[in-house]
């Protein structure tokens, strides 16, 4: 009965400096293969040198017969002998689990040598623990690959838990002439324990922050997969990257890990103007979106965000944003915005939201908040507009995976937010005096994206979003509003009042290159409005864009046609956009 032992390493364990860039290659040793390398290497030598002294050194034929397949005849030369030749078939048949195959015949005829190789079997292999050889895995096919596979598998859970140095050694023995059984045997090696994280660059980086961020702290044990993973994860910053290959050295039971960084320029600065008529007059109205983006200008990972929007005449928004995540070096974060919004000379709405969550990752987080809203009337008794105060407690989750955070072709984004609140309503009663009741609303928002390449350049982008208010005295001024750039394209914008809405997004891209693309959508939306009595639409938007960019800058334009309550699209009602991004 052969027996076959494989012994599979880690390059990890034969370095003190190893390297992240690429994941470490396993090296194994064929102890005892069915027919030894070494013995097919001397009887190859013995043919090349009977070769040698009988016909020198002109050009011989050597022919191949591997069982009962057509003869492959293969010219022989000073520099191409017959054991360079032939000791590549058997060792391939060998490794894709023929472990039998093995030369049978070598005969001389004229100037030719005739080997024959005799495959054998393909050989299957099932594991068994220790000696209940009852109990099997599921079978394989005896491949080097498969085998290398199936010990990485074994080690895997090691090197995850803080024992790099793990080698699995796979004991092979033969039942018949085409079943091995197999058992490991596992030395777990000395543990290890990371120990610090170095950040080093041209300028100081908080190491705090990318211990949370990285999930590489000191006392923890070794992990190789969150070793594996720091590129990409470093890639999914945005004002960071890697400037060579992450490494640790190793070191009496520790591990350091050594990063070396590069700012990236990620503060923008980006606008986007655009003309639409006016409503009684006719005539093109200004308006704007100006938004300013700080990220990481304390060193903390931190975030800053300020925008102003003109949308129409004598109509306004106002936000700034902040995050702070890792807040006191744990994966504990905190966020806050202020809001203030005038909608012409009719009201007026601010809001305060604070947030305190848990921190995944970069743009992925599980977070509660609590909110204060306020929208007040500017003209006294208006039909459907009255002074409205509330206060939300909510859950909100976001994630997102994609290739590219400028001109994305694959991945997904989503956000989700649930809320609930107690809302102060004052009206106006039949003796002239305020009157303030309280009630119950609950709300939510989702907006969701996926990446599809199709072919080269070519990407689907398919997206959903929608919002809900559940409150039967929902005022004017509460209501959703949408329409425009970053809700249904197509029509002016925030010019469609809702309490509930869904929109459908179909987007075809061709992209150019990282940062530029042509494309053309279809918005498809659904609203329903309650306030002044029901009502319900379902209008769509449709149209064309580019995105130009260059090295730090990139330019936006779209034009986009729209129809909404029956009416006919008219090419003179088309919106065009105008964006500008700059990155410093």
């Amino acid at each position: 009965m052969s027996r076959v032992c494989l012994c599979l390493v880690y390059e990890a364990t034969c370095q003190r400096l190893h390297s992240f860039d690429q994941p470490p290659t396993p090296t194994y040793n064929v102890e005892k293969p069915i027919l030894g390398i070494a013995l097919l290497k001397f009887i190859l030598s013995l043919v090349a040198g009977f070769i040698g002294i009988h016909f020198g050194f002109a050009q011989q034929v050597l022919w191949i017969k591997v069982d009962d397949i057509q003869p492959v005849r293969i010219d022989l030369s000073p520099t191409l002998s017959a054991a360079d030749t032939l000791q590549p078939y058997v060792l391939d048949l060998q490794l894709n689990g023929y472990l039998a195959a093995h030369i049978d015949t070598i005969y001389m005829r004229g100037d030719s040598l005739h080997v024959g190789i005799h495959r054998g079997e393909r050989y299957t292999a099932f594991r068994v623990e220790g000696k209940r050889r009852g109990q099997r895995t599921q079978p394989f096919v005896a491949t080097e690959g498969l085998i290398r596979a199936e010990a990485r598998k074994t080690l895997k859970p090691y090197e995850n838990d803080g024992y790099p140095f793990a080698t699995a050694q796979l004991n092979f023995e033969a039942l018949n002439d085409s079943t091995l059984i197999y058992n490991v045997e596992v030395n777990a090696g000395p543990l290890v324990l990371f120990d610090s994280l170095s950040v080093r660059g041209k300028r100081s980086y908080h190491r705090g922050y990318f211990e949370q961020y990285l999930n590489i702290r000191s006392g923890r044990r070794y992990n190789e997969a969150q070793l594996q993973a720091i590129r990409k994860k470093i890639d999914e910053l945005p004002f960071v990257r890697l400037t060579a290959p992450p490494q640790v050295v190793f070191r009496e039971g520790k591990a350091d890990v050594y990063l070396q960084l590069e700012d990236v320029r990620a503060n923008r600065f980006d606008g986007i103007i655009g003309f639409q008529p006016d409503a009684e007059t006719g005539r093109p109205v200004f308006t704007g979106d100006l938004n300013l983006a700080l990220e990481n200008a304390f060193r903390r990972g931190e975030s800053i965000e300020f925008q102003w929007r003109r949308l129409q005449e004598q109509t306004q928004n106002l936000q700034l944003k902040g995050a702070l995540p890792y807040l006191l070096n744990t994966r504990i974060g905190v966020w806050g915005e202020v809001e203030l919004y005038r909608r012409d000379s009719t009201f007026s709405t601010s809001e305060v939201e604070l947030a305190l969550g848990y921190v995944f990752g970069s743009g992925r987080y599980l977070r509660t908040f609590v909110s204060q809203w306020r929208s007040n009337s500017l003209q006294g008794e208006v039909l459907g507009i009255d002074d409205v105060a509330l206060r939300r407690y909510g859950l909100a989750w976001q994630n997102y995976q994609l290739d590219n955070r400028i001109n994305p072709s694959k991945g997904f984004s989503y956000t989700a937010e649930l809320a609930a609140g107690l809302k102060d309503l004052t009206l106006v009663n039949s003796e002239g005096s305020n009157e303030t009741q309280r009630l119950n609303q609950f709300s939510g928002q989702v907006r969701a994206a996926y990446w599809v390449p199709l072919i080269q350049r070519l990407s689907l982008i398919v997206g959903v979003q929608g919002a809900f208010k559940a409150d039967s005295t929902l005022r004017l001024n509460e209501h959703y509003r949408m329409g425009g750039l970053n809700t249904l394209r197509g029509f002016d914008e925030e010019s469609i009042f809702a309490s509930s809405y869904g929109i459908g997004t179909v987007e075809l891209k061709y992209i150019l290159d990282q940062s530029s693309a042509f494309f053309l959508f279809y918005d498809q939306g659904w609203y329903e409005r309650i306030s002044g009595g029901y009502f319900t639409d379902r209008p769509f938007g449709f149209g064309a864009g580019a995105l130009i960019g260059t090295e730090n800058s990139t330019f936006r334009i779209y034009y986009a046609l729209g129809k909404e309550q029956g009416n006919p699209v008219l090419l003179r009602n088309g919106k065009v956009h105008f964006g500008f991004i700059n990155r410093f």
